[in-house]
């Protein structure tokens, strides 16, 4: 007899979502899974709510909808009426299923009475956890107390890195029994083969939406040292467009997901000098591509990045040291293709959608036994 689970997720808020649901039906196809995305089911022929939810996100984020050009709709589930109405109507749509699943920790999908799991990357404390101490988007009281009752519902916690585990068991109190590293996956399709970089390595792409919280006016400055060095340097802006007119800059804005492997064919070195970050998908989707690394020692980058294996880690916001790294790269093209290949080797071998949802169904079965 098949068992059901109820899987929420929160719509087109991350690739992560289609990724891993799609995964987690193949790990486990005696379950049959009831898909609920909170967003669309909350909001979803209800225009005055909408309209209510969108103006009460405008007034308590009016920063990062405007400054970051981020949608309402991005942040709607962490005002506390759409928790208020997520909470009224889980039940029904649970109806039938011996367990929950959800993706993310912006809402509680929790059901009481049915054993409930959870995969995220990040917590709200973890944000203190940098240094210096990342300032985090206004959450209400009322938002903490329901993450933080979130972790204790759940059956276990499923996360990227240990990094986001030791918040969880350090800042929230979680049994360390009840939380699990499982890892993440790629976003983007890979190429079958590890492209064979002959050139010289000058090209450096960056990939993210946030360019400050990733680095990357320090790269800007990194950059201009390394023309001091080598002026053919380039680099490549995806995800974003600050409006940079250096010298050998090209933005490219925000471009469809699945175009981004096409500008990692044509680049040689990536570089993601974050200041926060979980566990950011372009670090290993840039190595997929056999693309040698440089990025910070923050978060759970350093679980994504072999120093001297992968790439090069440094410090965050230190541009000598990040250009210094690059100019290691660029003077070295022997190094820069034996680093590639062994992050590519490594992707290959332990980050995949197909492999967490694995360990995930894994766990679940066990504890549904």
């Amino acid at each position: 007899m098949k068992s059901r689970g109820l899987m929420t997720t929160a719509g087109g808020f991350s690739l992560i979502n289609k990724h891993l649901s799609e995964a987690m039906e193949a790990a486990m196809p005696e379950c049959d899974w009831v898909p609920f995305d909170a967003v669309e089911s909350v909001l979803h022929r209800r225009p005055f709510f909408r309209a209510a939810t969108t103006l009460l996100a405008l007034m308590q984020f009016p920063k990062v909808i405007l400054g970051s050009r981020i949608p309402p709709r991005d942040v709607m589930p962490r005002v506390d009426l759409f928790q208020r109405k997520l909470a009224q109507l889980l039940p029904n749509a649970a109806k039938d299923c011996q367990f929950t699943f959800q993706t993310q920790s912006l809402f509680d999908a929790s059901v009481p009475g049915i054993p409930h799991f959870l995969y995220t990357d990040h917590t709200f404390l973890a944000n203190r956890r940098y240094d210096p101490p990342r300032k985090t988007w206004p959450a209400s009281m009322a938002w903490r107390r329901m993450e933080r009752n979130l972790y204790e519902r759940c059956r276990v916690c499923f996360v990227t890195s240990q990094f986001a585990e030791d918040s969880l068991v350090e800042d929230y109190g979680v049994d360390p029994k009840r939380v699990q590293v499982v890892s993440s996956g790629c976003n983007i399709d890979l190429p079958d083969s590890g492209p064979l970089r002959s050139r010289v390595p000058r090209r450096i792409i960056f990939v993210g939406v946030e360019w400050g919280r990733k680095g990357g006016p320090l790269l800007l400055e990194a950059l201009r040292i390394v023309r001091g060095t080598f002026p053919d340097a380039t680099l490549d802006v995806v995800g974003c467009d600050p409006g940079v007119s250096d010298t050998g800059v090209r933005c490219h804005g925000r471009i469809p997901h699945q175009h981004v492997g096409t500008h990692l064919l044509e680049a040689d070195i990536f570089c993601l000098p974050s200041f926060a970050e979980p566990s950011a998908a372009a670090l290993i989707e840039a190595s997929a591509f056999a693309l040698p690394v440089v990025s910070t020692r923050v978060g759970g980058t350093p679980e994504r990045v072999r120093e001297g294996e992968t790439g090069f880690l440094v410090e965050p916001g230190d541009a000598h040291a990040l250009a210094a790294a690059l100019l290691k790269l660029m003077q070295d093209p022997a190094l820069a293709r034996l680093m590639g290949t062994a992050g590519r080797q490594r992707v290959l071998a332990e980050f995949s959608w197909a492999a967490t949802a694995r360990r995930i169904a894994d766990r679940i079965s066990a504890e549904l036994k």
